[in-house]
């Protein structure tokens, strides 16, 4: 068997792992990534692949979001015809998120690509964590939890034949960790999902590194923290400034986590925010809403016999001010389809779409949740071409919003006195979804609403996070997920201090750190080596199908 790191590489988005396994003649990937928001994107998402589509076994699907799922209806179009397999959860978001984003201006694929893959994504039969699943002779898979997003695991493949003899090792393995979460068993600080889960022992682990380099401070981590801080937010804008709370959310996973926080604000004084309207202007995220709905009631029978929520976080009887007992848990999955499904009159919210002219021109107080985290386009621009304008809105970010985009203009002026900000040259531009494209400009000197932003809300695991999800210590002995670590999936800085803390942690029982390059071609992984950079037989093949193609194309 052995290994390529297509990508992340150098970068943090377009996961990508090639393997194959020459003995069988089999080859198969572990996510097909779009690159989002880096150098290099459009050349990466339209290359010619290294790899033959109609070759492919199978691809193992980490999660949902496009940097590892968005290529893969281009597969399909280019011949993929195997399994996609991931949980029921990452196969329903998928194609929600991939048909959104086909009608993006520039997607490499269409919507019929986006149809076509649909019938082959494929959850195991069988417990869906910690049980080998059969693809290939002699070659298994197993999921474990991440609590990255809703279905997020990590997957890990095992190959070569059952051991026999007692003691003699046969198997061989390696773990692809996908996204890690932050929520760990018995601190679930983060929305709505249960811990991440421990990988068992595996000869390899690849492990993501986005914030490698990062120590998140104990406030970061506080759920009790973070509500207050959202709290103040939604006071100082409703009850100080009599103005609108505009929350631009990530379609997936933020607005669940941010439409729980609202929740909690609400049951500790329901009567302080009665009639107050809060409006979920988002078409995408309401349908993961559903999905979110679904999944939060979902359960699996356990080792020992017992039902257990398979998605579901176990703090979240506390959150709802619930008992922990079989009524209270019938209580709570109604109460969480409620939440989900756009129903949280009980607390003082109606939740519901609503024009857009109607909330901008209404002049009363309300919060109003939208797509579009980064405010490049959508519904959000609309309400921000107005109520930047007002002194008495707020606009609050709860993500990570890149420097370039609409979001980060924004949070780059938030520390200029407004009486200041006319001095500034910068605009925002954004374009409408019709056919012609109608081009917006609004200049940043007439902005003067408040802008906000709340940590504590990443989905990302962070150093010490990662460091125990690899290497942790049980009654009195260190486990490990992989003795030999691939980091990749980060920035170069954040992989290097990654791979120096990986070393210290795991130097008593020799775990080793490998960082891959964009100069590094195939690992062995049966012999534990780099091989010399040559072109495999498939990327031979792909590399004259492409010639032929443009040829073919020069010629018509």
């Amino acid at each position: 068997m052995k290994v390529r790191f297509l990508n992340p590489i150098e970068q943090v988005t377009g996961s990508c792992y090639w393997l194959q396994h020459e003995a069988q003649d089999i080859e198969f990937l572990v996510d097909c990534g779009m690159m989002q928001g880096e150098h290099g994107e459009r050349d990466w998402n339209r290359r010619p692949l290294e790899f033959v589509p109609s070759r492919l076994k199978c691809v193992f699907l980490t999660h949902a979001h496009l940097d590892h799922c968005g290529l893969l209806p281009r597969l399909v179009r280019e011949g993929f015809r195997g399994m996609v397999y991931c949980t029921r959860e990452t196969a329903e978001l998928a194609k929600l998120i991939l048909a959104d984003a086909a009608r993006q201006p520039g997607a490499p694929f269409s919507s019929a690509d986006v149809e076509a893959l649909a019938p082959l994504f494929h959850e195991p039969s069988g417990r869906l964590f910690g049980e080998l699943h059969p693809f290939g002779t002699d070659l298994f898979f197993t999921f474990c939890r991440t609590g990255h997003i809703l279905g997020a695991v990590s997957v890990q493949i095992v190959w070569g034949p059952k051991p026999t003899v007692r003691g003699q090792r046969t198997q061989r393995s390696i773990t692809f960790s996908g996204d890690l979460g932050t929520n760990a068993e018995g601190d679930e600080h983060l929305g709505l999902l249960r811990h991440r889960m421990k990988p068992g022992f595996a000869d390899y682990a690849v492990v993501e590194s986005t914030y490698g380099a990062t120590s998140r401070p104990p406030e970061q981590r506080s759920r009790a923290a973070r509500v207050e801080r959202l709290r103040q937010v939604v006071d100082r804008t409703l009850f100080e400034q009599r103005g609108v709370l505009l929350i631009p959310c990530l379609a997936v996973d933020r607005t669940q986590s941010v439409l729980l926080d609202l929740h909690e604000i609400l049951r500790a004084d329901p009567a302080r925010y009665r009639g107050i309207p809060m409006y979920l202007n988002a078409p995408l995220a309401a349908k993961v809403n559903g999905i979110y709905a679904d999944g939060m009631v979902r359960k699996e029978l356990s080792r020992k016999n017992c039902l257990k929520p398979v998605w579901r976080a176990k703090q979240l009887s506390s959150v709802f001010g619930l008992p922990d007992t079989v009524e209270g848990e019938k209580q709570l999955e109604a109460r969480l389809t409620a939440m989900l499904r756009g129903k949280l009159g009980s607390a003082g919210f109606t939740a519901h779409d609503k024009p857009i002219a109607q909330v901008i021109e209404g002049g009363t107080p309300a919060v109003v949740i939208t797509g579009s985290g980064m405010c490049e386009g959508g519904m959000v621009m609309a309400y921000l071409d107005s109520l930047l304008r007002r002194e008495n809105t707020t606009v609050l970010f709860t993500s990570f919003v890149a420097p370039a985009t609409n979001g980060g203009r924004l949070l780059q002026h938030v520390q200029i006195p407004i009486e200041d900000r006319c001095r500034v040259s910068d605009q925002l531009t954004w374009a409408d979804a019709d056919p012609k494209r109608t081009m917006h400009r609004l200049p940043l000197s007439e902005m003067v609403a408040h802008i906000e932003k709340i940590d504590g809300y990443s989905a990302h695991a962070d150093q010490r996070d990662l460091l125990d999800w690899l290497i942790w210590e049980y009654e009195g002995h260190l486990c490990l997920a992989g003795k030999t670590v691939f980091i990749t999936h980060g920035a170069d800085n954040a992989r290097r201090e990654l791979a120096q803390a990986v070393r210290s942690r795991g130097a008593s029982v020799g775990v080793s750190a490998e960082v891959p390059t964009k100069e590094h071609r195939w690992y062995d992984l049966d012999e534990g080596r780099w091989l010399e950079s040559h072109r495999s037989r498939a990327e031979l093949e792909a590399h004259v199908a492409e010639l032929e193609r443009l040829l073919a194309a020069a010629l018509r």
